[in-house]
C-alpha cells in the first residue's frame, strides 16, 4: 500500500538543497579542477537543482509523524588519534562528505556517475581533514571503489538502483524517510515535516525533483548547513547551525537510515549501492556524536 501511494514520487527529477557562499576549496591542479568542482558545486552534480534562501522562513505548524520510532542515539565518536577542536576547520570537509554521499544516492545517470568516478581521487584528498575520525576509512574505501569503477560495474550499479528504488516492487526498500517510520505513518505529513525543517533553516526546494524526505535530499540539506557553518561570521552563529544539524540528524536520518541500510544490504549484498548506504549510516551516526562532543560557543 505504501509503495503504491508513493508511486507518483518515484521520478528522476533534480532536486536538492543549496547553501550560500563558498564550498570546499578546489585543488590547484588544473587538470582535475573541473571534475572536483562538478561534485562540489550544488548546481551541477550533487544538488542538481537550486534551493533559494528565504529571508522570512517561518513554520506556522509543525507536522508530526504518528507512531514513529524514537531516534537511535549514536555512539560517542570513535577516534584513531586526537581530533582538533577547530570546529570551523571541520565544517567544510563535513559538508563535502555529505555532498558526495547525497550525489551517490541520487539516480545514477551516466553523467552523474561519470562525474563522481572522475572526481573520486581528488575527493580522497579533500576529505583528508576527517582522517582522525572512525568512519573515515569506510568513506575512503567507498571513494576508492568509485575511482576504480569500470563501465560494466557502473552499468550494474544503475541496474541495482533501478531495481530497488525505481521498479516499484513491493519488497523494495524505498529511499524515503516516510516509508520506514512505521505502519501508522502519514506519508504526506512525514514529507511535510522534513520540508518544514528545510524552510525553518531558510531553504526551500524546487517544485520539481525528488521528494523532501528522499535520502539524498536529507543528506544534501546537512551539507548545506555545514557549508553555512563554515561561513559563519561569529562563533555563536556557528553553534546555532550545529544545533540545527544535531536536531535534524536526530529527528530525521537517524530515525530511519539504519533500517533502510539493513534492507538494502539484504536485497543487494556487496553492491556499490549497499556500501554507499552503509557509509551514509556510519557517517550520520558519527557526525551526530561528533556534534555532541564539540564545545558550545561562549556567551
Amino acid at each position: 500500500m505504501r509503495h503504491e501511494a508513493r508511486g507518483h514520487r518515484r521520478r528522476h527529477g533534480r532536486r536538492g538543497v543549496r547553501a550560500p557562499g563558498r564550498h570546499v576549496p578546489v585543488p590547484r591542479d588544473p587538470d582535475r579542477q573541473a571534475d572536483v568542482r562538478a561534485v562540489q558545486q550544488p548546481a551541477r552534480a550533487v544538488r542538481a537543482g537550486p534551493v533559494h534562501p528565504r529571508r522570512d522562513a517561518r513554520v506556522h505548524r509543525r507536522d508530526r509523524v504518528r507512531a514513529a520510532p524514537r531516534a537511535r542515539r549514536p555512539p560517542r565518536p570513535g577516534r584513531r588519534g586526537v581530533v582538533s577542536g577547530e570546529e570551523r576547520g571541520l565544517a567544510e570537509p563535513r559538508a563535502a562528505a555529505y555532498r558526495v554521499l547525497a550525489s551517490a544516492l541520487l539516480p545514477p545517470t551516466p553523467e552523474r556517475l561519470a562525474t563522481l568516478v572522475a572526481a573520486a581521487p581528488e575527493l580522497v584528498a579533500l576529505l583528508e581533514p576527517l582522517r582522525g575520525l572512525a568512519f573515515h576509512p569506510a568513506l575512503r574505501a567507498l571513494l576508492e571503489r568509485l575511482a576504480g569503477l569500470s563501465a560494466e560495474e557502473a552499468e550494474e550499479h544503475r541496474r541495482t538502483y533501478a531495481t530497488l528504488f525505481v521498479s516499484g516492487r513491493r519488497s523494495s526498500p524505498p529511499p524515503y524517510e516516510s516509508a520506514h517510520l512505521g505502519p501508522d505513518t502519514d506519508v504526506a505529513m512525514a514529507a511535510a515535516a522534513v520540508d518544514a525543517a528545510y524552510r525553518s533553516a531558510g531553504l526551500v526546494l524546487d517544485a520539481e525533483g525528488e521528494a523532501p524526505d528522499h535520502v539524498a535530499v536529507e543528506l544534501d540539506f546537512l551539507s548545506a548547513l555545514c557549508a553555512r557553518e563554515a561561513e559563519a561570521p561569529a562563533p555563536a552563529e556557528a553553534e546555532r547551525l550545529r544545533r540545527l544539524q544535531r536536531a535534524f540528524l536526530l529527528a530525521h536520518p537517524l530515525r530511519w537510515l539504519p533500517r533502510f541500510a539493513e534492507a538494502v544490504a539484504a536485497q543487494a549484498p556487496g553492491t556499490l549501492l549497499a556500501q554507499t548506504v552503509e557509509v551514509a549510516v556510519r557517517y550520520v551516526e558519527h557526525d551526530a556524536a561528533l556534534l555532541d562532543s564539540l564545545p558550545a560557543a561562549a556567551g
